[in-house]
C-alpha cells in the first residue's frame, strides 16, 4: 500500500491498512464500497455519473 500512487481501504479493513490509506471508504468491503470509489475518481475526472447501465 505504501508503493502505490493513492492507496485505499475499505471502511471494515484492519486498522494498519486503514492507517496507510490516502482514503478509506464510507462503506464496507461487499457493501458498494468500489462503486463508491469508482464513482469518487469519475467525479474527480469530470465524468457524468448518469443513471443509465447501474443497478439498485
Amino acid at each position: 500500500m505504501e508503493q502505490v500512487g493513492f492507496a485505499v481501504a475499505v471502511n471494515d479493513a484492519h486498522p494498519l491498512v486503514k492507517r496507510v490509506a490516502h482514503y478509506t471508504t464510507l462503506l464496507p468491503g461487499g457493501f458498494g464500497a468500489v462503486r463508491e470509489l469508482t464513482d469518487l475518481l469519475l467525479l474527480a475526472k469530470g465524468c457524468s455519473l448518469g443513471t443509465e447501465g447501474t443497478s439498485s
